[in-house]
């Protein structure tokens, strides 16, 4: 939205007001804005009754007119944001300038920590989320959660989880938050990228998703991507999904930690489900299954563990389908 020849900035305020207020405006998206030209944005957000959905993306001047004027966005349910490595942590403050109990979705990505620094604390978004009762989806990249209460309670509404290399703070702060995870009753998809969930104990994150499918049973999708998976959890995993009767899809990639035993668990699980209401996904550069484990071939997996196998080369390996062939009684 900034147009610069030299001579001439764009007045963004100027530039979208007549839109915000037209009444067809509920998606706006602030990429790399640069201007200080912004100063009257908050007042025209203000007035823009059909805006439901913000995003920031490193644009920190925009992010600091609206904290400095404290104009409410009343209209806005969705806010994503995503900060660059200069900003502090204003996430929680954005959140309290929306109408907290019309707000249903949160995505927020900070920034890698580098050169000893600690990754920024978000710890108060999960204190706050009792205060945010029409929350659907969440999601946190690249942050630290060093202090989640005990007695934080499941978000009755949340429906979508989305962890991406997130730093815990400590073994009960592990817990804590999978305790979190497994009280949420209508959660649909979960997806934990990158945070060591299993550092507490090496089955806590699979007996959190079981606890999740036994209270859950919306759960449809969940996704481990890298060190989140080990043999123990799943073992765990693979037992929750024996008796699983809604569908559910289980995506698993490029781990260091799963051995070829945890591996075989899951895939029995897939072939042992009725209906085919489990599928699992998994994703790896060649490592296990590969021309040189004769027994991971497609045909072997079908035989063997009586699964459908669909797989798809990329670049940088191979993305296998499992899914059940039995039928339903």
């Amino acid at each position: 939205m900034e147009w610069d020849d030299g001579n001439t900035v764009l007045d963004l305020t100027s530039a979208l007001t007549p839109w915000l207020r037209s009444g067809h405006a509920t998606s706006l998206v602030f990429d790399n804005i640069t201007s200080s030209l912004v100063e009257g944005l908050p007042a025209a957000l203000a007035l823009a009754p059909s805006l439901t959905r913000l995003e920031i993306i490193d644009s920190d001047k925009v992010i600091d007119v609206l904290l400095t004027s404290q104009t409410r966005l009343s209209s806005v349910t969705q806010l994503k944001v995503r900060v660059n490595g200069n900003t502090t942590s204003n996430e929680l403050r954005l959140v309290k300038l929306l109408s907290m109990d019309k707000v249903t979705g949160l995505d927020f990505c900070g920034h890698m920590a580098q050169n000893g620094r600690m990754a920024q604390d978000v710890s108060s978004i999960l204190a706050t989320l009792p205060r945010l009762p029409a929350l659907q989806e969440l999601s946190l990249k690249a942050y630290a959660l060093r202090n989640v209460s005990t007695t934080l309670k499941g978000s009755s509404a949340l429906h979508t989880l989305d962890l991406c290399v997130i730093k815990m703070g400590s073994p009960m702060t592990r817990i804590a938050f999978l305790d979190f995870m497994a009280r949420c009753p209508v959660l649909d998809r979960v997806s934990i990228v990158s945070s060591c969930l299993i550092d507490a104990s090496q089955a806590s994150l699979g007996d959190a998703l079981a606890r999740c499918f036994r209270h859950a049973t919306s759960l449809r999708h969940v996704t481990l991507h890298r060190y989140d998976l080990d043999a123990a959890c799943a073992a765990v995993l693979a037992t929750a999904l024996a008796g699983r009767t809604h569908p559910v899809r289980i995506e698993v990639a490029d781990y260091d930690t799963l051995t070829q035993d945890g591996f075989e668990q899951l895939a029995a699980a897939a072939g042992r489900s009725v209906g085919g209401v489990v599928e699992l996904t998994y994703y790896d550069s060649c490592r296990y299954i590969d021309k040189d484990y004769d027994r991971f071939t497609t045909t072997t997996l079908a035989d063997t563990y009586r699964v459908r196998v669909s797989a798809t080369r990329t670049m940088l390996g191979t993305d296998y389908r499992l899914a059940s062939l039995r039928e339903a009684n």
